[in-house]
Order: structure tokens, then sequence, then C-alpha cells
């Protein structure tokens, strides 16, 4: 299953179109000004021949996949989710209740939506806060790991690393090193500079480095954990690496390595479930940090 998001930001000529597609339960897009759904008829820049691609695979049914769309209007973001109904892509000149009184016809590509149900802040609000930034429509891989249960009304497994965004992983294995006394202090966000290592600080015994790994090989875990010694040098850090438990391979004293699965059962026990699903759904995220 895929996941693609639609963003209805700025409206057309003032005509109130947004709210037009928004009760329609249709997503639109627009490039070049021109009446075609053959992507190479468009520029390269601006995303539009990937753009009317994926429009066109939807139209034709060739996968499974879910829109989430966004359409503002009075002032806030209203988000939808649905399926793309097969066979019904039309441009807006061609569909029959398309009001006259007026309004310039813009050359918009229309796709319909089945399924649809409104989306919540509460409910997922990962379709608020991160919403891909000045884009039109797009394949929103960056979400689909949580995004495909929740679409699915199935129950997400709050021990199972690939049910998390990368981002929310790193909180959470910062959080288990305060919690398990390892870590009494930071001196270095998250995502800083120094690209092998995640979380920097001190604990009770001296300097800390820490890397956090969403996935990959014991052979890629044993070539990140020399990379940090190589980068630690002749400092008398300690050294941490986590990563799934499926990749922990066998390796020396010199890094500790440690299970994502541990870090989320014992965020669990000290916390409770709220606290794992705040960190599945990216709620500690800024509200305006990519909000449609």
């Amino acid at each position: 299953m895929n996941i693609y998001f639609a963003r209805h930001v700025h409206d057309w000529d003032g005509g109130d179109w947004i709210r037009f597609l928004f009760d329609r339960k249709a997503v639109a897009i627009q490039f070049d000004g021109d009446e075609s759904w053959d992507p190479e008829d468009y520029s390269g820049s601006g995303g539009g021949k990937s753009a009317i691609r994926y429009l066109n695979e939807l139209n034709a049914g060739n996968e499974d996949a879910f829109i989430f769309a966004s359409y503002s209007f009075d002032g806030q973001a209203h988000v939808v989710c649905g399926r793309p109904r097969v066979g019904s892509k039309r441009f807006l000149s061609e569909l029959d209740d398309c009001p006259v009184d007026g309004r310039p016809i813009r050359p918009l590509k229309v796709l319909f939506l089945d399924d649809v149900r409104p989306v919540g802040r509460d409910e997922f609000p990962l379709a608020y806060l991160l919403a891909p930034p000045l884009t039109t429509f797009v394949r929103w891989r960056s979400v689909e790991r949580v995004a495909i249960p929740w679409v699915q009304n199935r129950p997400v497994d709050l021990l199972d690393p690939g049910t998390y965004l990368p981002a929310s992983i790193e909180v959470a294995c910062e959080e288990y090193m305060r919690v398990a006394g390892l870590l009494n202090r930071k001196i270095l966000r998250i995502g800083g500079t120094m690209a092998a290592f995640d979380i920097v600080g001190f604990g009770q015994q001296g300097p800390i480095l820490a890397q956090v790994k969403n996935g990959g090989s014991p052979n890629s875990i044993i070539n990140a954990a020399n990379r940090m010694i190589d980068e630690a040098g002749e400092t008398d850090a300690k050294l941490y690496l986590f990563c799934p438990r499926a990749s922990i391979p066998v390796f020396g004293s010199q890094v500790s390595l440690i299970s994502v699965e541990d870090a989320l059962q014992t965020l669990k026990n000290s916390y409770g479930e709220e606290y794992l699903r705040s960190l599945q759904s990216a709620r500690f995220t800024s509200s305006s940090a990519g909000a449609g």
C-alpha cells in the first residue's frame, strides 16, 4: 500500500475553488497552465511530471493506495483521507456541476475520492504536523510506516520500531538513556552537525556518545560502530549504539549495543502506553512544523 498527500493551499482567482473541491471529495493539481494528462508535457521542475504520473496511475487502479488531502479555507486546514476512485479523473471544465458564474475555469486536473473520512488533529496529528511543505501532490513516504496501520484501522504494536518515524525513535532512545541512568544532561541537540552521533552528553561516569540506527543489516551496524570508534578518537566517552534487535551483531566491548525494542519496553514500563502512543503520532512535534 502507498500513501499520498494532496495539498490545496492557494485558491485560484478568489473563486472559492478549494471549498468546491472539498465539498465534492476531490483532489486537484495545476501545472504549467496545460490541459494535458501526459507527464512529458510538463516541465521538469516544480513536481508537475511526478504529480501527473501519480494521478494517472491512481486513476487506472494500478496500486493499492490512500490519499490524505488538505484543504485550506476559513483560516484553517481541513484534512480528509480516502481511496482514489478508479476512472474518475477529469478536467475541472468537464465537471457537470462546475460553476460558471463569472469565475474563470482554471485547467485543473481533478481526481475523486471514495471511502472518505475526516482526519481530526487529535485522531492523526501527522496529517497536520508533518504535511509535506511546499508541495502539491506527492507520495508521502516519510509517514507510510505509521499511516498504513492507521488507515487500515488495525492496532499498532507499540514495541515495533517499524511503526515509528525515525525522529520518534531518536527521542525514545534519548529518553531511555535518561530513565536507565546513562544520560544526565545533553550538550548537543538531536540532528546536530556530528554525523556519527545523535546524542552527545554526560552521564555519571563522564561523557557519552550515542547513535540511533532505525534499520540495516548486522554488517551495516558493525560499520556504524566502527565509525563511532574512529570519530570518538582518544576521548574517554562511553559509546552506545541503538538498533532493532534483529540487526544487533556480535561486536566487541568498545560500543554498547542496545535494541530499540528494549528501549521502548523500558519506556512503556516507566511511563505507560500513552507515552509511546504520543511518540508514534508525533504529538511532541511543534504545531507549526509543516502545517498545511
